[in-house]
């Protein structure tokens, strides 16, 4: 028989012929061994199959009882070096096994605290015995967990020790717990048995509320109580010492912590034996049975003393009374802002302006309350205090008009780590609007000082100018009367005569810049003033401009100067006509002047009722720089040749000088407005009193006091053409020692106001102490009513302006001396 039929062959094991013995074979043997082989290579394969399966299960079994498992071979040097592993090792230290072997293996896994555990772990395996420890690693991510290791020794087949082969697993959350619940036991014993100002204890039967069984109570309960642990043990003696007001509220809680949700929680006051009265806060809570949850079968309680703490805290309440208290009787608003400028308190005063209880207010941003506004307040005074932790104040004014003088402050600790913000709100808006009103005040005052101080500038010029003036019209008028020159000269002087009279048009403009301009006041309508300069008014502006007038009153009048009234409104016009090169409107209304008006205008004499003359353009307005100088005198925006800048000067002037008042409203592009404020006169308040006219009569020795020699000369020359004596002077005294040694009668004193040692009203008064027939002739380069108001002008004297033409120096000399003696000088 051959081999191929032997049946003794391992079934799983191949019989292979060698290759020369198989060329040796017939066909039917070699088909035979092929059948055989063929059969052999199926069971192998089954065989095969069923070894993976179990390798397959068997790593199954092994991840069900640990997270990785391992096979470490030792080195020559000792070291072990990672050999296989299964599981989840990589996914809890982050390692993969080859890894961890380059950068040194397990010891640098392994915590430091526990490297002598884990080398007693190794030396056990080693010494072949079967070692299981706990051990904290620190994984790739530096992360501490546990890993519980169990590990085998592993021998050759000639029983050497060639390594180890174990399994781990992760036991992080195992050994946290167990380590919380050592720890809590720790502290539940130590809390205990340790004095201190609260006391546990432990009840059992606590369905019968005034009879309990207590089973544990702490030592600290002899120091809270005054009583010993055995006289707590009955629940009854240290009951009694509670303090009768609270008993009856006590023992219905404690009843009622019989049902659910078995909590029983009160404060009460206690005697204590020793102490006296204590405050205690006792609380307590039922545990109910599993298998009955209306029942309880123990309870747990602790009992406190609070004493200090209640103190603590009614000093606490009474200095938060006396703070609200003293909050709410603020008339400010108070707020307090945490850290991220929300609001936390604020006083009642706050909770009346928001119109909310700060209940409501809690937790809102201080934008949204203070500035009805979404996004932070810009230059916020809180960021501000913040970042400097410094008090910072600022004036803010709110959406709804009202004024805000704030005031942040941080509040910090001891670290100056910021904690909030305490934010005082003052409402200043009327003194505000008063501060604006005083600004206002002082600018007006400013301009009406720096105007009157610019008028009495004027007036001293045009003094000075009148008295060179009046040589060179009086020389020149002389001339022409008395001289037959050509044709060529006659014209030379008739020129210088014109030019001298246009000088004297200038003084007379300074003159009423200044009021010293002499005024013929008359009761005046107002309308009918108008109405009567509009004709002119309409000729001299272009056609391109329209022209209206509107009156709400037509009885309005006031005590004024007719010719200084069409001057001002033409004055007006021609300044509307040069802002409207293009056309336009030009306005001009009257209407009674309203307490609004007074109030803007408030240097206007209170009380008494005025007229408002309002004239306006359409024009292209003044530019707000120059505004407040437009009455400024030679401040103009013409170009130069176009104007002297004396215009609205003269009209200010003019106006002040009726005790009226004139204010500029202008916005470039849109025009402007003047509006024109005048005393209101009403026909029976005018007493209609007027100077009395003078009888003439005739005398003839003058006697002249004039300081200036040009205009002595020239008074000189002419009453001496009109055969006149004449005794001249220059001085007060030398005056009055004319008259005293003159043996002819003096009939007429022709004196300047304005003398250096003595004024001309002095000089008169004591030459008309002795001559009572002594007429008198004031002279002077200021008005009549400068001289008047200055009180120096006596009854019945009478007076010439300078410059004066030679007719009418004559005829006013030949007045007087035809008049009757006036009455002696007061």
């Amino acid at each position: 028989m051959s081999d191929f039929g032997n049946t003794n062959t391992p079934r799983n094991e191949l019989q292979l012929i060698p290759r020369d013995q198989l060329k040796r074979m017939g066909t039917q043997d070699l088909l035979r061994y092929i059948v055989r082989l063929e059969t052999q290579l199926e069971q192998c394969s089954d065989e095969l199959e069923r070894t993976k399966s179990l390798e397959h299960n068997f790593r199954h079994l092994a991840e069900l009882n640990c997270d990785y498992g391992y096979c470490n071979l030792f080195e020559a040097d000792g070291t072990m070096k990672p050999a296989w592993s299964f599981g989840g090792f990589a996914a809890i230290t982050g390692y993969d096994p080859a890894e961890l072997h380059e950068i040194g293996g397990w010891p640098v896994l392994i915590h430091p605290e526990d490297h002598d555990a884990i080398k007693a772990h190794i030396e056990r395996i080693t010494s072949g015995e079967i070692s299981c420890t706990n051990a904290r690693i620190r994984t790739k991510s530096s992360e501490i967990r546990w890993i519980r290791d169990c590990s085998r020794p592993l021998y050759s087949d000639e029983g050497q020790l060639i390594g180890t082969y174990g399994s781990a697993r992760d036991v992080t959350e195992e050994m946290t717990t167990r380590l919380s619940e050592t720890q809590q036991r720790a502290n539940f014993e130590a809390l205990v048995s340790t004095p201190t100002h609260y006391a546990l204890y432990r009840m059992e039967n606590p369905l019968t509320p005034f009879d309990p069984v207590i089973t544990h109570v702490s030592p600290s309960i002899m120091e809270i109580l005054g009583i010993s642990e055995e006289q707590m043990l009955d629940f009854r003696s240290w009951f009694l010492n509670i303090h009768p007001r609270d008993s009856e509220r006590i023992k219905a809680s404690i009843i009622r912590s019989a049902s659910p949700p078995f909590i029983f929680d009160e404060v009460l006051e206690y005697n204590h034996p020793a102490k006296g009265s204590i405050w205690i806060l006792a609380r307590a809570r039922g545990i109910p049975l599993d298998s009955d949850k209306e029942k309880i079968d123990f309870a747990t309680g602790m009992i406190m003393d609070i004493t200090h703490w209640r103190s603590t805290q009614e000093q606490l309440s009474q200095s938060e009374w006396e703070k609200a208290l003293l909050m709410n009787s603020m008339e400010e608003l108070f707020i307090y802002l945490t850290p991220d400028k929300k609001l936390k308190w604020c006083n009642r005063a706050a909770e009346q302006y928001l119109g909310k209880p700060q209940e409501e207010l809690a937790g809102i941003p201080c934008q949204a309350i203070i500035c009805k506004s979404e996004n932070v307040c810009n230059n916020c005074p809180a960021d501000e205090a913040g970042r400097t932790l410094t008090e910072v104040r600022s004036r803010n004014p709110s959406p709804d008009g009202t004024v805000w003088d704030v005031s942040a402050s941080p509040l910090t600790d001891s670290d100056n780590t910021l904690l909030g913000y305490s934010m005082v709100f003052r409402d200043v808006t009327q003194e505000s609007h008063m501060q604006k009103e005083r600004e206002s005040l002082s600018a007006q005052l400013l301009q009406a000082q720096k105007l009157e101080s610019i008028g009495l500038l004027a007036g001293g010029i045009a003094h000075d100018f009148n008295n060179l003036l009046s040589p060179v019209l009086g020389y020149t008028e002389i001339m022409l009367d008395e001289l037959s020159l050509d044709t060529e000269y006659n014209d030379m002087l008739q020129e210088i005569q014109y030019a001298a009279r246009q000088a004297q048009n200038v003084t007379a403009r300074l003159l009423a810049f200044s009021r010293k301009q002499e005024l013929k006041k008359k009761p005046l309508m107002v309308k009918e003033t108008i109405v009567s300069i509009m004709d002119l008014v309409k000729r001299t502006l272009r056609e391109n401009i329209t022209v209206q007038t509107s009156f709400t009153d037509d009885s309005l009048q006031i005590l004024g100067d007719e010719n200084q009234l069409h001057h001002i409104i033409l004055n007006l016009a021609v300044n509307s006509q040069e802002a409207m090169p293009n056309g336009g409107l030009f306005t001009i209304t009257a209407s009674p002047a309203s307490a609004q008006d007074m109030e803007t205008l408030p240097l206007l004499k209170p009380g008494m009722p005025h007229v408002k003359i309002t004239v306006s353009d359409t024009g292209c307005g003044i530019s707000p720089d120059a505004l407040p100088r437009v009455f400024d005198p030679f401040f103009t925006t013409r170009e130069r040749q176009r104007g002297t800048g004396l215009g609205l000067a003269t009209v200010h002037g003019m106006i002040q000088q009726h005790e009226g008042y004139i204010d500029a409203q202008s916005t470039e592009g849109m025009g402007t407005t003047f509006s024109l404020l005048f005393p209101r006169y009403f026909p029976t308040g005018h007493d209609g009193q007027a100077g009395q006219k003078l009888e003439k009569t005739t005398g003839p020795t003058i006697l002249l006091l004039e300081d200036d020699p040009s205009m002595q000369k020239m008074a000189l020359t002419v009453l001496k053409r009109n055969n006149y004596h004449v005794l001249v002077a220059s001085t007060g005294r030398e005056a009055l020692e004319l008259a005293h040694k003159s043996t002819t009668r003096i009939d007429l004193l022709i004196t300047d106001i304005v003398i250096p040692d003595m004024n001309g009203r002095r000089v008169a008064s004591a030459l008309k102490a002795k001559m009572p027939d002594l007429r008198i002739l004031f002279m002077s380069g200021y008005t009549a009513q400068i001289i008047e108001s200055e009180n120096l002008l006596g009854e019945g004297s009478e007076f010439l302006q300078k410059p004066f033409s030679v007719k009418g120096f004559t005829d006013k000399v030949r007045e007087l001396l035809e008049s009757p003696p006036p009455p002696a000088l007061p």
